[in-house]
Parts: C-alpha cells; structure tokens; sequence
C-alpha cells in the first residue's frame, strides 16, 4: 500500500516537474543545482512514523521516541487533549513491530458502561450470568502476543483498575464466571486527556497503576501549537 501510495506521488510530481521544466524552457530560465538541493532538502523535513507525518520539531521528536520504544515491551502513557492523534500513536507502537502478527484491540473506557466493562475486558463463561449463553472471549484473551490500547483510561472504574493492575503485573486475570486463570503477553499502550498524577492524588485514580502505565509518557502537543503541520495535513 505504502509503495503504491509513494509511487503514485512520484507520478504526480514527474508530471508537474516536466510542466516547470518546459515553463522555464520557453522564458530561458534554468533550475540550478543549489535550488534543487534546497528543494530536497524542504522535502525531507517532513518526518513520518506509521500514519503519522509532522515537520513540527516537537512532534518529530514524539515519533523518534516512537521509534526507540516500539521494539521493546515497556507499557506507554500518551497524554494529550481529544483530537490529537493519541490512537494513531499508539498504533504506531504495535504495526510493523514483532508484535503486529497479534491483533491491535481498542479498548474505549470512556463509552463503556461500568457494568459491560468487566466482560469487554475479561470476557466470560456461559451462566455467569443472566444472558450469557455461550463463552465469550475478552479483549485481552484475543489480543494475546499483540498491543491494547486503553483510551481514556482515566474513565475506568476503581474496581477494574484493580483487576487490570493484576494483569499488568503478572499477565494474569479470570473470565467472569470461570475457575481458571488465563496468562497473556500483551503490551500497554494507555490514552488519556487527564493528568492521572492528579486524579491519583484526589482518589479517583490508583496510583499503583498509574505508575504501572506509564514505563513512559508522551505529551502531544494540540494542533494550533503545531500550525506548521496545517499545509501537510490538508
């Protein structure tokens, strides 16, 4: 896709090159080579990561992060205002990774009803509860070897962050209404548009946890502090 993509980008620009050359052909008007390495050298100031691509010095420092820490297991913490990227970082930590044979599941804590939250999770066993007729497999059951990203993980009720801190810790948790215990291998990648510090400090967040999520944390800058993104983005 990414070659088919950059392929059809150089069509473009061969087309338009060749409208130039023959504009400045008919006024005697040459490219000198110095233009032409200042050119490439504006083309390559555009840094891309996965789906994200930036010219902001802040944002391509993010992406080089990004790029240090994708291989390694440490669960990461991406913090920023809604609207700013954070699922699209988190995806670039799990594609083209070792980890992107397993599935990259979107957990979004903030639309879940409290009661569903657990199962979402979990998954469950038939009878373990009214309506459950067949076992269900949880979020993290079926991205086993892969990346799940908790979005506004800030929203998680007090309970389930206690249940998800044990996975956290030793990659172990129980389906609603079994006796057995599941162990996965999965990496963390948590969102957030809250500063966790202080929802910990006035009780609505554990503090455990939070140190648990944040091997590293990412601050995305919001668009408008980033304007010279703009022109690429459109």
């Amino acid at each position: 896709y990414l070659i088919t993509r950059q392929s059809k980008t150089i069509e473009r620009l061969e087309v338009r090159l060749e409208r130039l050359e023959d504009a400045l052909a008919r006024q005697d008007l040459e490219i000198t080579p110095k233009e032409t390495e200042s050119i490439g050298n504006h083309v390559a100031e555009v840094f891309t990561v996965g789906e994200i691509s930036t010219v902001d010095p802040a944002m391509k420092e993010i992406l080089s992060q990004v790029q240090r820490l994708r291989e390694t297991d440490l669960n990461v913490l991406i913090r920023g205002e809604t609207g700013t990227g954070k699922e699209l970082l988190a995806r670039a930590f799990h594609d083209g990774t070792s980890r992107s044979g397993g599935c990259f599941e979107v957990v979004s804590c903030g639309s879940l009803a409290p009661t569903l939250i657990e199962g979402e999770l979990f998954g469950w066993r038939k009878g373990a509860f009214s309506g459950a007729d067949a076992d269900r497999v949880g979020v993290f059951e079926r991205a086993n070897g892969g990346t799940v990203l908790l979005d506004e993980v800030g929203d998680l009720p007090l309970e389930i962050q206690q249940k998800l801190l044990r996975v956290l810790q030793e990659g172990l948790f129980r389906p609603v209404g079994a006796s057995e215990q599941i162990s996965v291998n999965l990496r963390f990648i948590a969102s957030t548009r809250y500063d966790l510090q202080e929802l910990a400090q006035s009780g609505k967040f554990r503090e455990d946890l939070y140190y648990r999520l944040a091997g590293f944390v990412l601050q995305v800058p919001p668009l408008r502090e980033r304007t010279g993104d703009i022109s690429n983005l459109v």
